[in-house]
């Protein structure tokens, strides 16, 4: 659909954010970068970014069927209070198939609660979850957890294979990006890594560890890539004339300090950072 976009619309397309989720579908994003490939033979001005993560992150409710949230937040949370209703959630043939695609019990997190309550199984897995409460549907873990919260439950989602990150990660067409926020260390819940090392990660693991890109290529996918995506004539390259965004690193220490255990930990190996020609990070 979006090359049609860029075809029958003849607009630069770029793609947020290209990835294969659901374990049934790993292996298979080689024929979509076939397709870009072919669109871009053809002239076509298609693009994408990538997190370099194999969990994506949003809300709980992303998984839960249309009918459930019909109305908005506040009907939803009215609905998931009446347990003839979780049980028609919990056989709801979407619900089972998105949950699946979302990592299912094993790979769901909880990283924000919608209560005090349920503070404490932040950062858990629902398979985990459960075992805590002693439920042995996890299913029914996930409904009562939404249903306590309101429906307010966030979290990650391990549900995407390392391979089919490091091919896309590969493609020249394809920048980095974090799909995440700029959050202190003091951030509530559990939030996910690439908040703190989207890319820090590329450099020290994808390039420095395990040679999936070049230096050279990284720097180009963060900097000048995006710049030509968005159309910035000024930006992403450092040239004379240009705005002085300018990223000062070790390429032998810079790299995460964090993980998806312990995700709130700022960047190691940056040293100086400039925005507009202006100091914001000093040693």
């Amino acid at each position: 659909f979006a090359i049609r976009v860029a075809e029958e619309a003849r607009l630069p397309v770029h793609i947020f954010h290209l990835k294969i989720r659901a374990r049934d579908n790993w292996g298979t994003v080689g024929k979509y970068l076939q397709m870009i490939e072919e669109a871009r033979a053809r002239g076509l001005d298609v693009t994408a970014n990538e997190y370099p993560y194999t969990a994506m992150n949003h809300q709980w409710s992303a998984f839960f069927p249309l009918w459930a949230r019909e109305g908005g937040p506040a009907r939803f949370a009215e609905r998931l209070k009446d347990p003839a209703v979780r049980e028609r959630i919990k056989t709801d043939k979407d619900f089972i198939t998105w949950a699946k695609e979302h990592g299912w019990w094993e790979g769901i997190v909880m990283g924000r609660a919608g209560s005090d309550a349920n503070r404490k199984y932040e950062g858990m897995r629902v398979s985990e979850i459960a075992k805590l409460r002693g439920d042995t549907d996890p299913a029914d873990t996930c409904l009562a957890l939404m249903a306590e919260d309101g429906g307010r439950i966030s979290g990650m989602f391990h549900a995407m294979s390392e391979e089919d990150v490091r091919l896309v990660m590969k493609q020249p067409w394809v920048a980095i990006a974090s799909d995440g926020s700029a959050i202190n260390l003091e951030a509530p819940g559990v939030p996910h890594p690439r908040n703190y090392s989207t890319n820090v990660r590329v450099l020290g693991h994808y390039v420095r560890e395990q040679k999936v890109l070049t230096l050279e290529d990284a720097v180009r996918k963060m900097s000048g890539l995006p710049a030509q995506v968005l159309g910035l004539r000024d930006r992403g390259l450092l040239r004379e004339g240009y705005a002085a965004d300018v990223a000062v690193f070790d390429p032998a220490t810079v790299g995460e300090t964090n993980s998806f255990e312990k995700t709130k930990s700022y960047a190691a190996g940056v040293r100086y950072v400039l925005v507009n020609g202006v100091l914001v990070v000093d040693g």
